[in-house]
């Protein structure tokens, strides 16, 4: 310990002392476009790979940041999870298969992004279907008992959580970091509408952010 003392003790010395409080990170000033729309490479895969992505906005964290998490992720499984149409008719086309998904990414407050990816035989045709999907669920809306049903799955995921302390310990800690009470979680979601999760449908999936990367077989 005195040893341990004494190399502090010539850190401050030599450096200062910490500082305490708020890190300060610097802001990125991220363009809304995509710098290229498509981008192609050939690698070691077995079959091609194709992701759909599209920059969006983020925010500062606490219980707004939580409730738009809830609403994207919300949209994301009515327009491409395994319970639509959408993914059924084209994983029995095999245009699809178990790798397909969506998601969205928020690990800054300056920028996040939406990615619909996965692999097929034949990339752009899965490029169509993805920007058709997202304009039929504009034209049309989206089923309000798959919004149901999507929204108690939620609520039945995190009361199951309990029975796990090691994601109760996790999952209050990363509240605690991104500014929300992991108690409150039922309380955020609970007053979701479905309306509410269209609103994004304007706003998610800009043209001029979107990009398309391939990874086909070498």
């Amino acid at each position: 310990m005195r040893k341990i003392a004494a190399n502090a003790a010539r850190r401050r010395e030599k450096y200062g002392a910490l500082a305490r409080g708020a890190v300060a990170r610097a802001r990125i000033e991220e363009p809304a476009g995509a710098r290229s729309p498509r981008v192609e490479e050939k690698l070691s895969v077995s079959r091609p790979h194709v992701w759909v992505g599209w920059k969006t906005t983020s925010g500062p964290r606490g219980e707004e940041f939580l409730r738009r998490e809830f609403e994207v992720a919300f949209l994301l499984d009515l327009l491409f999870g395994r319970g639509t149409e959408f993914y059924e008719k084209h994983y029995e086309s095999g245009l699809i298969d178990a790798s397909f998904g969506a998601s969205l990414g928020t690990e800054r407050e300056d920028h996040a992004y939406v990615v619909v990816d996965g692999e097929t035989d034949d990339p752009d045709a899965l490029v169509r279907a993805v920007v058709e999907r997202i304009s039929e669920g504009r034209e049309r809306g989206l089923p309000s008992e798959d919004f149901e049903r999507i929204k108690s799955k939620a609520f039945g995921r995190f009361l199951r959580s309990f029975n796990s302390l090691e994601y109760v310990g996790t999952g209050y800690a990363e509240a605690y970091l991104q500014g929300w009470d992991f108690l409150r979680y039922l309380d955020v979601l609970e007053p979701i509408t479905l309306a509410e999760v269209e609103r994004n449908l304007a706003t998610l999936f800009p043209e001029a952010g979107r990009a398309v990367s391939i990874v086909r077989p070498k």
